[in-house]
């Protein structure tokens, strides 16, 4: 009975997900909104070498068994995107409580009169 999948990575799990809120504080001391778009496993953010120069050696192996979490993170400008590792000192995490689901009412008549609403709306949608 040999265990299945021998990549550490596909088990791993985020802290954070993709939609999570958070605030960014910049060097000009202003905390600015963003949220999480994306995830990804790595040792550092790749730095590509200039031009005629040559690739710089890592001083370690990067290890895989101790792998960081980079996020990607838009603000809410729309275009600014940056990647960090969290928790960061400089990266507030918004904690938005799930907004509560409306009480699922068991009642047939809540579903006669959604019916009912919907053909009132297709009749009056042909009329104009």
């Amino acid at each position: 009975g040999g265990k299945a999948g021998g990549g550490k990575v596909a088990n791993v799990k985020f802290d954070y997900q993709a939609g999570q809120r958070l605030n960014v504080l910049y060097d000009d001391g202003v905390w600015y909104p963003g949220i999480i778009i994306n995830s990804r496993w790595g040792d550092a953010t790749p730095n590509e070498p200039e031009e005629g120069e040559e690739a710089p050696q890592p001083a370690e192996e990067p290890s895989m068994d101790d792998p960081r979490a980079w996020y990607e993170v838009l603000l809410d400008d729309g275009e600014t995107i940056i990647s960090t590792t969290l928790p960061d000192p400089d990266i507030q995490i918004i904690d938005t409580p799930e907004p509560p689901a409306p009480p699922a009412k068991k009642s047939h008549h809540a579903g006669a009169a959604a019916a009912a609403k919907a053909v009132a709306l297709q009749q009056a949608s042909a009329l104009l």
